[in-house]
This record gives C-alpha cells, structure tokens and sequence, in this order.
C-alpha cells in the first residue's frame, strides 16, 4: 500500500495519542508524521518526491519544503538520506514524465526524432558490442510525402500543416502495419516517417507490402501516394545521427 494511502491526509489524532504532528506545507504531511514516530524516512520521501513530480512541482520548491517541514517538526536541517531519497525519485518521475510527453505525437502517434536517434544509438551500442557493423544488422524504411504532380515537399508551405499531420498518421499506420514487431517507428521533419527495422530477409519483402498498403491507403482517401525506400545505416553512431538530420529536413 502506498504511504500516501496510510499518511496522504492530516487526520484528527486521538485525544489520548502523546505525539504531535505541526502543520507543513501540502504534501509533506507523511513526512511531518513519519518524523514524529521515528518511522522509516527514506521511504516517505521517495513517495512524495515522485508524487510532486507527478503534479508538476519544481525541484526548488520540493525542497523548500522539505526544509520547511523539517524545521516545523525538529527545527534542524534535513537528513542527507531524505534529501537523496526526495531528489533521486523526484528526478525519475519527472524524467518518465519528459519522456512520455516527447517521445510520441499525440495526433499521429509517431516518435520524435530525440527518440529516433535515442533508438539507434542504442542499436550501434548493442552492435558495437557484438562486434557487428550497425549497417548489416538494421536499415531505415523511409516514407516520404509527394504533392499531386509527384514531385517532392521541399518547402514546408506546400502543405497545410492539419493536411501534413493526416497523411503522416496515414503513413505511421501503413508502417505499423506492415512492421508489427515491435520496431521504432518516428517522424523525421515535416514530410517524412521512418522505421528502424532488422535487416534481414523479410525486409525486402516488405517494401512491396508496405508500398500496396501506402497505395490503397491514400488512393481511397484521393491523396497521392507517398515515396518509400531503405536507407542504409553508415558506419558510425555520429554519422547515422547526421543521417537523420538530413532526413529531418
């Protein structure tokens, strides 16, 4: 059971209880209480350093008060293992919050490019590891956008960015369809999806597949069909994340 479910809010004590809980600032009140009995520090303030972050209080202010309620309850300093404890979950929280707000467009569901290069420079390491080029293990399927005369968007004004994000999320369901293990899947600048996948056998299988879904898909809805091929990695980490930006643009 959480300690915020045992200590989330002040209660009345029993009249006969001999401890005394002061008043703190909002969202300490387990803390104040867990200081009076002696209980395990550590513990609480882990809890309330990932419940603040969660609600959105900066570090600063998370720690004044928990200064403050220190100062309330024993009118010393903070405990090195408090601090730790509150700052170190707080830091983990906020960070899965961060992530979870950039990893992926809400509208159509594709990755960020921060998460595209995040994913490859965690193939390159694996690979590096295994004594293996990152170039013969995986590959990028690019999808691109085209206007109705075929020819590609190089100004991001050739398109509505409303239309821009439809024809995107219609080509981000084209790729999970046709790459449904798992693989990265991301936005790279205003006209192009790309896939992170094996470099195997099925992958030039694929291409086909993924092509013919990209063709009804758009066909039915009176869009042109969009560009697709594999873009082979380079060598290194810092040339792939070149690589992307070029992409990107």
């Amino acid at each position: 059971m959480s300690m915020f479910a045992v200590f989330g809010r002040r209660h009345a004590l029993d009249p006969t209880d001999d401890l005394h809980v002061p008043a703190v600032p909002k969202g300490f009140e387990a803390l104040a209480e867990t200081l009076v009995s002696a209980g395990n520090i550590t513990v609480v303030c882990s809890e309330i350093g990932r419940r603040l972050a969660t609600d959105g209080a900066p570090l600063s202010d998370v720690l004044d008060g928990l200064a403050e309620t220190y100062r309330r309850v024993g009118g010393g300093e903070p405990a090195f293992a408090a601090v730790g404890a509150l700052t170190v979950s707080w830091s983990e929280a906020a960070l899965q919050y961060l992530h979870a707000l950039s990893c992926e467009d809400p509208l159509t569901g594709l990755a960020s490019l921060t998460h595209l290069r995040s994913r490859l420079a965690e193939v390159y390491r694996a690979d590096g590891a295994g004594g293996r080029p990152a170039g013969t293990t995986h590959a990028l399927v690019v999808v691109e956008l085209v206007d109705r005369a075929g020819a590609l968007h190089r100004a991001a004004s050739a398109l509505t960015r409303f239309d821009r994000l439809l024809r995107l999320t219609d080509a981000a369901e084209c790729l999970r369809l046709a790459y449904s293990g798992g693989e990265t899947i991301g936005q790279a600048g205003h006209r192009r999806a790309v896939a992170i996948v094996a470099r195997n056998e099925r992958l030039v299988d694929s291409i086909p597949v993924l092509r013919r879904l990209l063709t009804d898909w758009h066909r039915e809805r009176g869009r042109p069909v969009p560009r697709v091929w594999i873009e082979g990695l380079p060598n290194s980490q810092v040339a792939a994340s070149r690589l992307l930006d070029e992409l990107a643009r």
